[in-house]
């Protein structure tokens, strides 16, 4: 198993030299990697960083951590731009991008606008369609190839658009979602892994159950995933590798796990999260 920072880009953490800071001292640390998300809702009034400016100083900066991009995309970004951004981030890290997507909050549907413009309000699963047809177009302008797309909501009929990533055929695609839900599984299994939430508020100092993962895994393989396919989780189980974090993470492991994120809690200080990464991975790692 590998093992990363999950840090959300809110708080003490919209200051980007601070992320900066932290994922110079996750890889000084011996992390694997740093994933940043934005997980603010449309709407509220706490200020927000961009995931992909701060990403794209993170991976300039560092040479051995895997980076990730955690962000929605059919909800606030045009699925063109986006693909532009994370390009240009592969180029910076020399080919150490991840990006994380799902469907998004389905509570924003009201004050989302669709990338061609007017208001999104047809719902959750306009929500989820218009989710499908923006990574497919995403995954397009990744290919260097003219971009032709007509479907329900979006239209695009274009030549290249982006200067390819680095990495072939394209930057590894995971899908964020909620387990036990079975549709997003079949749209997982045709990515490269999945970031799954296993309750609706969950706790991140609860652990996932290996069982949890084991389903999630065993379903994976029946819908025809390789065995190199990621399945990430993350939570909170550090900076104090106690034996029995170590025989949950193995539990895991076991399971069919492949990442483990320790993720920046809701409201904790600069200095707490330092010190949960300066303390690194767990052992033998």
């Amino acid at each position: 198993m590998k093992y990363g920072i999950f840090l959300p880009l809110v708080d003490e953490f919209v200051e980007p030299s601070r992320g900066l800071s932290l994922a110079q001292a996750a890889e000084a640390a011996g992390w694997d990697a740093v994933f940043v998300s934005d997980l603010n809702e449309v709407g509220t009034e706490a200020p927000e960083t961009d995931p992909c400016i701060a990403l794209a100083a993170i991976a300039a900066t560092t040479s051995t951590l895997r980076v990730g991009l955690v962000t929605p995309v059919a909800d606030r970004r045009r699925p063109w731009v986006l693909a532009r951004q994370s390009a240009m981030v592969d180029h910076l890290s020399q080919g150490r991008l991840t990006f994380a997507t799902g469907v998004g909050y389905a509570s924003w549907h009201k004050d989302v606008s669709l990338p061609g413009g007017g208001p999104l309000d047809e719902g959750e699963e306009a929500m989820t369609f218009l989710f499908e047809e923006s990574l497919a177009v995403l995954v397009m302008c990744w290919s260097g190839e003219p971009i032709r797309h007509d479907g329900i909501w979006l239209h695009v009929d274009s030549p290249p658009l982006v200067v390819t990533p680095l990495q072939r055929p394209r930057i590894p695609v995971w899908l964020t979602t909620r387990w036990p839900s079975r549709s997003p599984l079949r749209r997982a299994a045709h990515l490269d892994g999945i970031l799954p939430v296993f309750d609706k508020r969950p706790n991140l100092r609860v652990p996932p159950e290996p069982d949890q993962v084991r389903s999630v895994r065993e379903n994976l393989k029946q819908l025809g995933t390789q065995p190199n396919y990621d399945v990430a989780l993350r939570g909170v189980l550090g900076p104090r590798w106690t034996e029995q974090s170590l025989d949950r993470l193995r539990a895991l492991a076991d399971a069919g796990a492949t990442w483990w994120f320790e993720t920046v809690e809701p409201d904790e200080s600069a200095s707490s999260v330092f010190e949960r990464v300066a303390a690194g991975p767990p052992p033998n790692s």
